[in-house]
């Protein structure tokens, strides 16, 4: 997150920005696409199909949504305690009438330049404030819970998405103009999507924020650091509901004070 009153890192973070949205590419609008879709697992999750029964598939589902839910409790604290504005408030505040380049949307009557005044993001920027990233948050968290399922269930390489089926970890298709925000026009040939490590996975997630304008880098870099351990603190409790060690939970049960300071503003 960058300080307003630090004006030449301020304005680092928002030209960053305006740089990548207007070198948009086909697949990375596609990916960006992809990860702003919250229930992505249901469009294709090769890794799903190496699991050998409906128990399986069930408590690896619980798994991810825990590790979900858990980042989005600490995202979200963050996101009150910080209430950082979003690159569009940032670009417009800097720039005002200023002419800034736009993302290519392919349609001869939109102008390449508008006044910062105009400028908009490709993707949607949601009602809530940037810093952290709630999206890389989630995407952190559950990459590193699937990891450690993966490694203690199918004795998987470290970083390693399993292979499916000869194909290479996480794969799968998206198809010519199925874009949300440029039906029928982009992308214009199909766009492969292939992870073959949680990392590679992480990394885009959160960078595809930046690409489209939505997030700074840093808010998606921090999400990464702190969001890759709540995935392995869900999963130590989920190994825990599973043999039946798992402590009592109640309303009777007091949360500890929020003590601060949990994601480093940079």
């Amino acid at each position: 997150m960058s300080n307003h009153l630090n004006e030449d890192a301020y304005k680092a973070h928002a030209d960053d920005v305006l740089d990548k949205v207007k070198a948009l590419t086909d697949r990375q609008k596609m990916v960006a696409e992809y990860y702003d879709n919250k229930a992505r697992g249901t469009i294709f999750s090769p890794p799903l199909k190496m699991l050998d029964s409906p128990r399986d598939f069930y408590q690896l589902d619980f798994l991810l949504h825990f590790a979900e839910f858990d980042a989005g409790i600490v995202a979200w604290q963050e996101k009150a305690r910080h209430d950082a504005v979003r690159p569009v408030t940032a670009i417009q505040y800097l720039y005002g009438d200023t002419m800034v380049p736009m993302h290519d949307d392919k349609d001869p009557d939109t102008p390449d330049m508008v006044p910062a005044s105009q400028w908009e993001p490709y993707l949607y920027t949601s009602n809530h404030p940037e810093y952290p990233s709630a999206t890389a948050c989630f995407c952190a968290a559950e990459a590193q819970a699937w990891k450690r399922y993966n490694a203690d269930r199918y004795d998987t390489v470290g970083d390693e998405i399993p292979v499916v089926n000869g194909k290479p970890g996480f794969s799968g298709v998206l198809k010519a103009g199925s874009s949300i925000h440029e039906p029928g026009i982009t992308p214009s040939s199909d766009v492969p999507l292939v992870y073959a490590t949680w990392t590679d996975y992480v990394r885009e997630c959160a960078d595809s924020r930046v690409w489209t304008g939505v997030h700074f880098q840093a808010a998606v870099d921090a999400s990464i650091e702190i969001c890759t351990d709540i995935g392995d603190a869900t999963y130590d409790y989920f190994l825990t509901l599973l043999d039946g060690t798992a402590p009592p939970r109640g309303p009777d049960q007091k949360l500890s004070p929020d003590t601060g300071g949990i994601l480093v503003c940079r």
